[in-house]
């Protein structure tokens, strides 16, 4: 097949022009197929533009960034993945957020082995125990944050901004339909009770939000008269520190899957409290501490 040089005569392409002036492959049968009614190469594929140099590259000619785990993060075109990676890039911060367990006799090596590998690669670690209800959610939730520094200080968590405890009832829908009620008498008769299998119910603040409402260990609000109901998927997203405009959105995608919208239980369950990264953001970015 014989390569067009330029396209600047007559009945030439638009398109394959543009795709040879920067270094694409352009051919007279792409020329033709425009001729003949059909679409030409270029245009069957697929165009994105890299987000490094914004110049417009075939998806097929870009690859993905990695950290420093090896982990894929960025789609850049072949130049810019080549410049990037070759200064060996990493970010200035790394930020793991866990469940206290992994401080246990039995996970502890494994955070031990974490903590050590990103020694090796230039980081300053440090972590700290941290609880929603010191940046103003009123949920207990306890995770550890490792925040790890490249070339840098240690990271302090004593100046974080904090906030109050907000109250309760802020979170809390109002006429909450009788679907989210109790009914499961496995909950019922474990309600106030002790141990794994307990229902506890909430009064000034929300336990660990967890993916599932609805088994136990559980919590459950006093609707009165014997009634208890579980938290529903708003006020889940709420504990978490999301806004209703961010669990509208999400709403929006998702299926109802049987009763409740289980991806929306899922995705509080498995999400960080807001005002904690917020904080550590603030400090990071803005310099802004307590």
């Amino acid at each position: 097949m014989q390569e067009m040089k330029y396209f600047n005569e007559g009945n030439d392409c638009d398109i394959c022009k543009n795709q040879l002036m920067t270094g694409r492959d352009g051919t007279v049968e792409d020329c033709r197929r425009r001729q003949n009614g059909l679409s030409c190469r270029f245009e069957e594929r697929d165009i994105r533009t890299c987000p490094v140099c914004e110049h417009e590259v075939d998806r097929e000619d870009m690859y993905f960034t990695k950290d420093c785990h090896g982990i894929p993060f960025r789609l850049v075109c072949d130049r810019c993945y080549q410049r990037i990676m070759s200064k060996g890039w990493r970010p200035r911060y790394v930020i793991w957020e866990n469940v206290k367990n992994v401080k246990s006799k039995y996970m502890r090596p494994n955070f031990d082995r974490y903590m050590v590998e990103m020694e090796k690669l230039g980081y300053t670690n440090n972590y700290a125990v941290l609880d929603a209800r010191e940046f103003g959610l009123p949920q207990a939730r306890e995770r550890v944050f490792t925040v790890s520094v490249l070339n840098g200080e240690r990271f302090e968590f004593d100046d974080l901004i904090r906030t109050p405890m907000r109250n309760l009832q802020e979170f809390l829908e109002d006429d909450v339909p009788d679907i989210y009620d109790v009914t499961q008498p496995s909950v019922l008769a474990c309600i106030g009770e002790k141990g794994i299998r307990r229902a506890t119910v909430i009064k000034d603040c929300a336990y660990t939000i967890t993916t599932r409402q609805d088994r136990t260990p559980a919590q459950v609000i006093d609707r009165g008269d014997g009634r208890y109901r579980y938290l529903t998927e708003r006020e889940c997203w709420r504990l978490m520190g999301y806004t209703d405009e961010d669990f509208d959105r999400a709403k929006a995608v998702q299926e109802r899957n049987g009763k409740y919208y289980k991806a929306l239980y899922d995705q509080a369950g498995n999400s960080i409290a807001v005002p904690i990264f917020e904080s550590i953001f603030r400090k990071i970015i803005l310099q802004e501490v307590a």
